[in-house]
């Protein structure tokens, strides 16, 4: 008898990736690797993540009530006690800041160099809820929350550069200086009318975090804030809403800052390759 053949195993063949979730990286987890989601360690991050998330919850809460009576959340204990009083209030706005930190997760665990990137949306994520619901209500962005974003936008940014090796200056700095001058221009040509003062404090921190995703998502948030604006305020106008009442501008800028970091860099490659 002859000797059996031996079995050729076939070489395994990588799935093809996946279109990419909410950034322009390359997605490093295939089809196959979708059930490290369930294990162990992401598990706890995600336990951790929820946890950290219900904590600035409360201060997010805190800060809607306090911050325009001019109080500081990290401060007066009678800030936090605003928050314990609005049960309901601080119940939503703790849950809706976990979604937020928990998709900022997932979205960065499945690209290639987002991960890094997280604790900066992170903080962008819960300031803005909170720069969201004082805005609307009170038509204004307290110094109290923008100035400190300064330092902690920079702190993130330099964390998610040293984890990464990607510093990305040219696009942080340049898109925050982008934003800054266009919101400050607006504000200026508008004699104050256009555009509040303290949109024009925000944009350098929304356009550095932009930036860190590249000129693309930078230079797409920039014009999807105005878009979607003007889409709002012509569908009031439409809705018999008279001119002269003030629309908040705050809320746009950040839905733009977010259209940008999930499809402005791919929309912006599409664009340049048609």
């Amino acid at each position: 008898m002859g000797e059996p053949t031996p079995t050729v195993t076939p070489p395994r063949v990588r799935p093809a990736s996946r279109p990419q979730a909410f950034l322009n990286a390359t997605p490093v987890r295939d089809s196959a690797d979708t059930s490290a989601v369930t294990d162990g360690l992401p598990i706890l991050l995600m336990v951790f993540t929820a946890a950290g998330a219900a904590f600035v919850g409360v201060f997010v809460s805190a800060a809607v009530s306090a911050v325009p009576a001019g109080l500081c959340p990290l401060r007066d204990s009678a800030a936090l006690g605003l928050a314990v009083t609005a049960r309901l209030r601080t119940t939503l706005l703790v849950l809706t800041n976990i979604i937020l930190w928990e998709a900022a997760l997932l979205g960065a665990y499945f690209t290639s160099d987002a991960l890094p990137i997280v604790p900066t949306l992170w903080l962008m994520s819960s300031s803005c809820l909170a720069l969201w619901l004082i805005d609307v209500r009170h038509h204004r962005l307290p110094n109290a929350i923008v100035y400190p974003l300064y330092p902690l936008i920079t702190a993130t940014l330099v964390f998610a550069g040293v984890r990464s090796a990607q510093w990305r200056l040219g696009e942080v700095l340049g898109s925050a200086a982008l934003w800054a001058v266009f919101f400050g221009v607006i504000y200026i040509a508008s004699l104050g009318k256009g555009m509040g003062l303290g949109d024009v404090k925000f944009a350098p921190v929304l356009g550095a975090a932009v930036g860190w995703f590249g000129w693309g998502a930078s230079i797409f948030g920039l014009l999807a804030a105005f878009v979607v604006g003007g889409i709002f305020s012509l569908a009031l106008l439409l809705l018999g809403r008279s001119r002269r009442q003030a629309i908040p501008f705050g809320p746009f800028m950040m839905i733009g800052a977010l259209i940008g970091i999930l499809i402005g860099s791919i929309a912006t490659e599409w664009y340049l390759a048609a």
